[in-house]
């Protein structure tokens, strides 16, 4: 019998989404409420959660955005 080794990804909280956005909590609440953000809720409910590889990749791809999002 083999066994299968799974990998955990990493999962970032909407504080931890705003932060690493450079954009206020509730900017990211309503992101999210909006579907513009790549999260989930567990089980569809409770809070908001992202894996941080796509937050980084949402980030990658918006990167032009994301400067003028942190005030730069």
């Amino acid at each position: 019998m083999s066994e299968v080794a799974t990998e955990e990804k990493k999962t970032l909280n909407l504080r931890e989404i705003a932060k690493r956005l450079g954009v206020n909590y509730e900017t990211a609440r309503r992101w999210a409420n909006m579907k513009r953000l790549p999260v989930f809720k567990f089980n569809g409910v409770g809070r908001w959660r992202a894996y941080e590889e796509d937050i980084d990749a949402y980030l990658e791809k918006h990167k032009n955005e994301a400067a003028t999002w942190a005030g730069s």
